[in-house]
């Protein structure tokens, strides 16, 4: 399956990452392909104008903020720069799941609804930044058949499992979800896969208001032009290098840390 081929170089860190341990381009509507200029400070849907939301409690240092980080591979590099912000503050207790590999395409790969009602109980997270999507590039099994990517019946099928996660997330009493869509790739047919994707995501995202945010992390990494840009990338032209994930660590702390009132 054309997955495997693009992401095949992490998928074998899958058993070790499963151990330790979330976003699309809006771009006016299913199957757009304009592309976004390139920004430092990534957009997310509905957020207050440079004030805290007077919903949310402000966070301190004896009730810190619970902050779960999850999603697939991309998460794991992301998680290594956005904890030590989280923690920086003194008011947000960070902690993460990241599993190379994973999406919301085949659960008998791994299972995020399932992982989702052991993780979120024994974390208690009230904040959560999820990342998936990029390994979901693929037909969809659903009533009977094959649902081929990019069609209406794949796409209502997409976004019917991106609101199981949120509809899991708000059952475990989170109270704010912040989904990062996928950044643009280095391989062409790849970002357009990545577009079709994160109109999705956005699209469900934004269904339910003041409760999710999606951010884009196309424009957090894209170059000048809005196109790939080798500075934050790795060599696969797939994943983020150091550089990047930091970029897009302090980007999202950004969006969370004024929405809870937190200094930084």
């Amino acid at each position: 399956m054309r997955r495997w081929a693009t992401i095949g170089a992490v998928v074998i860190a899958v058993a070790s990452a499963a151990i330790v341990g979330v976003v699309c381009l809006f771009v006016g509507g299913c199957g757009s392909t304009r592309e976004p200029t390139a920004s430092s400070t990534p957009t997310a849907s509905r957020s207050p104008g440079g004030s805290p939301d007077a919903a949310l409690r402000t966070p301190t240092a004896k009730r810190p903020l619970r902050l779960w980080i999850g999603g697939d591979s991309h998460v794991e590099t992301l998680a290594m720069f956005l904890e030590p912000l989280a923690r920086e503050t003194g008011v947000i207790a960070p902690s993460s799941t990241g599993v190379s590999g994973s999406g919301l395409a085949y659960p008998d790969f791994f299972d995020w609804p399932a992982t989702l009602q052991t993780v979120l109980p024994d974390r208690r997270p009230e904040a959560v930044v999820f990342m998936v999507g990029t390994n979901d590039f693929t037909d969809l099994p659903g009533d009977g058949k094959m649902l081929v990517f990019g069609t209406d019946a794949w796409r209502d099928e997409y976004r019917a499992r991106v609101a199981g996660i949120i509809a899991a997330m708000r059952k475990a009493s989170v109270q704010r979800i912040y989904w990062v869509g996928a950044p643009v790739m280095g391989s062409a047919d790849l970002s357009d896969q990545m577009k079709i994707i994160n109109t999705c995501l956005q699209e469900e995202v934004e269904r339910h208001g003041d409760y999710a945010r999606y951010i884009d992390s196309w424009s957090v990494l894209a170059g000048a032009d809005g196109g790939f840009e080798p500075r934050w990338r790795e060599p696969d032209g797939v994943h983020m290098n150091g550089a990047g994930a930091e970029r897009l660590a302090r980007a999202v702390m950004k969006v969370v840390a004024r929405e809870w009132g937190i200094e930084q």
